[in-house]
């Protein structure tokens, strides 16, 4: 992928909880494909999130594979945009770990995603 200085970045991830479908494609596969030639992309496969629920690890892994395909299938330009399993870069789970560190719980509870996880 050619990084372009002059271009804004864009970072934008799927959950692989499911399966894709075609709210997914309209609400942003189709949009990332327009994106990606004015912006230095990067796609993720946001797996590491789709463990706040019980997962077969087995299925994760596939479904994992399936998304980064079908991003490609849908568009996608491997050439123009980066596409990444975000459980492959081992620095996302060690930001993780220096996160968890410093964040109070405190602060946390008043984060939306964590009050309507922790339901």
């Amino acid at each position: 992928m050619k990084n372009n200085k002059n271009k804004q970045t864009i970072l934008s991830g799927i959950q692989p909880s499911g399966q894709l479908c075609i709210g997914n494609y309209l609400g942003a596969l189709n949009n990332w494909t327009k994106l990606q030639n004015d912006y230095n992309s990067i796609f993720l496969v946001v797996d590491m999130h789709a463990l706040t629920s019980k997962q077969n690890p087995a299925d994760l892994r596939k479904r994992c594979l399936s998304f980064a395909a079908q991003y490609i299938a849908c568009g996608i330009d491997p050439s123009k945009s980066k596409i990444v399993i975000q459980s492959h870069v081992p620095a996302h789970s060690e930001l993780m770990w220096v996160l968890s560190s410093i964040c109070y719980l405190g602060e946390i509870n008043r984060m939306t995603q964590f009050k309507d996880k922790s339901k």
